[in-house]
């Protein structure tokens, strides 16, 4: 076990007594209980090792603990219930999490593979995938498409795709997603945010980030800002506004993905337009 009772005991205040919910200590059990456990899985296991999946897989597995930590361990007795104080199961239970993502991870990697080498092979035909409804899948594109677009920061473009990639991928709310992002990016570069986003969009069917979206994303991150640093060089914490005199990760992301939103809304609603005028 690579975390404290005390430690233990934060996370479940966190969890079940906070308001709004912190994800804050979950998350850093989680990177100090599994991440060297991943680490060794993506060097033991062929279809993983040396292509750079181990920050992807962390990724899922912090999606799975916000969602299910609650109801499947701590309250797994039910909300009338007395809440489940075993650390010691909760590392073991974390560990049948990771186990099964890692597996499952691992099977769709070695899907695409296939795919990737039966593109030259007439012999094999992929069956089809049904697709969801149209009209929303229809609308997100659109929407996708003009914040792909959007002649903002580019740190805010990511943002918003981080948020939306968090929430179709996993169902997650806003705010759950909002604990991801930081948890995610806060200490990696625009560049390798872009890069992990790119590899997540991948598994969601039908979104596509089209090669004039990746072009323009791409020059925005090797623009030279201000200090001499290039924007995708530069640790994405970095841009977080300041409230109270110190860095703020979750008012920076709910700023700029209510600015991404209005700029869509704007850009797809003709009739606000109107409105507003």
């Amino acid at each position: 076990m690579r975390f404290t009772n005390e430690e233990f005991a934060a996370m479940v205040h966190e969890l079940l007594y906070s308001d709004p919910v912190c994800f804050d200590t979950l998350c850093l059990i989680a990177e100090r209980t599994l991440r060297p456990i991943v680490r060794n899985w993506c060097s033991a296991e062929d279809c993983l090792r040396g292509r750079c999946f181990e920050d992807d897989i962390m990724q899922e597995i912090h999606l799975r603990l916000i969602k299910t930590t609650v109801n499947a361990f701590l309250l797994r007795e039910g909300i009338d219930g007395a809440y489940n104080n075993d650390p010691e199961g909760f590392s073991h239970w974390m560990l049948r999490v990771a186990n099964n993502l890692k597996r499952d991870f691992a099977n769709r990697v070695r899907g695409r593979d296939f795919k990737t080498a039966a593109m030259d092979d007439p012999s094999v035909i992929s069956a089809p995938v049904p697709d969801d409804k149209e009209e929303d899948i229809h609308r997100l594109k659109a929407a996708f498409a003009t914040a792909l677009d959007a002649d903002m920061g580019v740190y805010k473009v990511l943002t918003w795709l981080a948020q939306m990639i968090f929430i179709l991928d996993a169902g997650v709310t806003k705010i759950q997603s909002n604990e991801l992002i930081l948890n995610a990016f806060a200490d990696k570069t625009l560049y390798e945010m872009y890069g992990m986003l790119v590899l997540a969009a991948e598994r969601i069917p039908w979104l596509e980030i089209s090669r004039t979206q990746n072009i323009k994303i791409l020059e925005a991150l090797r623009k030279t800002r201000a200090d001499g640093v290039l924007y995708g060089e530069t640790t994405y914490s970095d841009f977080f506004m300041k409230s109270g005199g110190k860095p703020s990760g979750k008012k920076s992301i709910s700023d700029w993905v209510n600015r991404i939103n209005g700029y869509i809304k704007r850009k797809t609603d003709p009739q606000d337009d109107k409105s507003e005028g």
